[in-house]
C-alpha cells in the first residue's frame, strides 16, 4: 500500500469516527479525535458500536507510536498492532 493511499483510507476513517461522535457524542471518540492532528497521526479508527477507538498511525515513525501509546494511555488500555500486509 501507497503513503498516499494509507492517508486516503486514514481519511475515509476518521471522518467515520467524527459522524459517529455527531451521532452518538461518545466522549471517548471525541477524546481521540483531538489527537488525529498530533505528529505521526494519520487518522482515527472506531469500530461499529463506538466502544473502541484507535489512532492510525505510520509504522516509519515507532518513537511517535510509543510516545502517544503514553499519553492516551489516561483514556483506557492501548493496544499496539501492526498491519498485515501481502508481498507481490
Amino acid at each position: 500500500m501507497t503513503e498516499a493511499a494509507a492517508r486516503r483510507i486514514a481519511a475515509c476513517a476518521t471522518r467515520s469516527t467524527g459522524l459517529h461522535v455527531q451521532r452518538t457524542g461518545n466522549p471517548l471518540l471525541s477524546r481521540l479525535l483531538a489527537w488525529r492532528q498530533a505528529p505521526g497521526v494519520l487518522g482515527v479508527l472506531t469500530n461499529h458500536s463506538g466502544t473502541c477507538g484507535a489512532l492510525l498511525v505510520t509504522g516509519a515513525d515507532v518513537a511517535a507510536a510509543a510516545r502517544l501509546a503514553n499519553v492516551v494511555a489516561n483514556l483506557g488500555q492501548v493496544l499496539r498492532t501492526r498491519t498485515l500486509r501481502l508481498h507481490s
